[in-house]
């Protein structure tokens, strides 16, 4: 390793998900770290595969670490597979054998990386993440820091793992160092919820960088074979009843000829859980009028994807169910809406729905698209941003440029992180 890497350090993230495509401000605040002479660990909760270098990032290495969140069968002897998951033996089993021989094994792993380049900080993302990695953060003497996507609220939470998990965040929160939240309306809930003093937390809202720019393509008219004279919609993102899907559709039978809404998943469909929603979606799309694709853009395309598109769709319906990620969080979107964030980048005038804080705000007060009340009114309110495109589309940018750009507001956290790193060093003490 160079010197410059030695000096600075390592960073290990403790990531819920297992794969980065969908995560466009995670690759990017990636290369930042890398840019300031950091490596970074990313610790995800699985096994089933070897260390591997994220590609073209040489210096970010995901490790499997099945410590963090969950067992995988795939680490334990095929005889204990065939027993019963419920039974006690296997009960026992869990508690006394996996759970020591994984966290050791972990340890092992943690120890070797951090004497050959010494960890600065260990970041949890989301409730799980940071209650993992706050274990780890305080048996090596380590600073703490927190990453929040998705808000966890006490009073939707109803099983008891789920309670006992809020209790460890609100602990292991009294720990950090600081914490990294979208926006003024998501950092309000963080600090009722746990606690967290205000100077700990900074704003990163979930977006790339680079300036915004209104360059078009022809990526989802070759992509689709569309007409030339068709002026996409687009929805691109998560297909569910939180996100407005089955409306959307419906909508756009009504909308004039010349508009085609496309609904682009973020994800293969045999991915979803809910298959009977989709069934419906299904049916209901005209293709005609839609066009449904489940098959993901690579990464590498989604921006001029977003490019070839005239109008954005950002509708969010905040769910009662038992997915309590879908309630208060949604309710509270902010500017953790990746696909608002790319939409605005591309400047693309966007409808948004009255029903969540935070897109709707930003549209009035850039004038950077239309708020309506239920989606039978996009027809309409796609009407009214063709008459006057430019200026809603300048807007858009502006919007972008000033709120949502990733490097203005990560530099903060690389500046926090050269702080620890200093003290880490020799400058100061930890």
């Amino acid at each position: 390793m160079g010197s410059e890497l030695t000096r600075r350090g390592r960073i290990g993230l403790f990531f819920m998900y297992d794969y980065l495509e969908s995560f466009a401000f995670v690759r990017d605040a990636l290369i930042m770290f890398i840019d300031s002479g950091y490596s970074v660990d990313i610790f995800i909760p699985t096994s089933r595969f070897p260390p591997k270098n994220v590609a073209g990032m040489e210096r970010v290495t995901m490790f499997g670490n099945p410590e963090a969140f969950q067992f995988v069968q795939n680490r334990q002897p095929r005889w204990i597979r065939k027993l019963r998951k419920g039974g006690r033996i296997y009960a026992w089993l869990e508690m006394n054998i996996f759970r020591v021989v994984l966290r050791r094994s972990f340890h092992r792993l943690l120890q070797t990386r951090h004497a050959a380049c010494p960890y600065v900080c260990l970041i949890g993302n989301d409730p799980q993440g940071l209650v993992s990695a706050a274990s780890w953060a305080k048996l090596m003497n380590v600073p703490l820091a927190f990453w929040s996507f998705e808000l966890l609220f006490a009073d939707e939470i109803q099983e008891k793992q789920g309670k006992r998990l809020k209790e460890k965040e609100i602990e292991a929160c009294k720990a950090i160092q600081f914490a990294i939240i979208q926006d003024k309306w998501r950092s309000r809930a963080l600090i009722e919820e746990d606690g967290l003093a205000s100077e700990k937390i900074l704003y990163v809202p979930n977006s790339q960088r680079g300036a915004a720019r209104r360059q078009k393509s022809d990526y989802i008219y070759q992509r689709y074979h569309i007409e030339p004279d068709r002026k996409i919609v687009l929805y691109a993102g998560m297909i569910g009843k939180w996100t407005m899907s089955v409306e959307l559709v419906q909508a756009a039978a009504s909308w004039p000829e010349e508009y085609l809404l496309v609904m682009q998943s973020h994800m293969a469909r045999e991915k979803y859980w809910a298959q009977d929603y989709l069934d419906e979606i299904v049916r209901l799309t005209d293709p005609a009028r839609v066009i449904l694709s489940f098959d993901p853009v690579p990464a590498s395309d989604y921006q001029t994807l977003v490019d070839s598109a005239a109008v954005g769709l950002v509708f969010y319906s905040p769910q009662t169910s038992g997915d309590t990620t879908q309630g208060k969080n949604v309710l509270l979107m902010g500017l953790s809406s990746g696909k608002m964030g790319g939409f605005l980048q591309s400047g693309l005038p966007i409808i948004v729905n009255k029903a969540v804080i935070g897109p709707k705000e930003l549209v009035q007060q850039y004038r950077c698209g239309i708020c309506v009340d239920t989606p039978d009114q996009i027809g309409e309110a796609i009407n009214t941003v063709f008459r006057d495109y430019n200026e809603y589309s300048s807007n858009a940018i502006r919007c972008f440029d000033q709120e949502w750009e990733l490097e203005t507001h990560f530099k903060k956290v690389i500046e926090r992180i050269d702080q620890l790193s200093g003290r880490i060093s020799g400058e100061g003490q930890w």
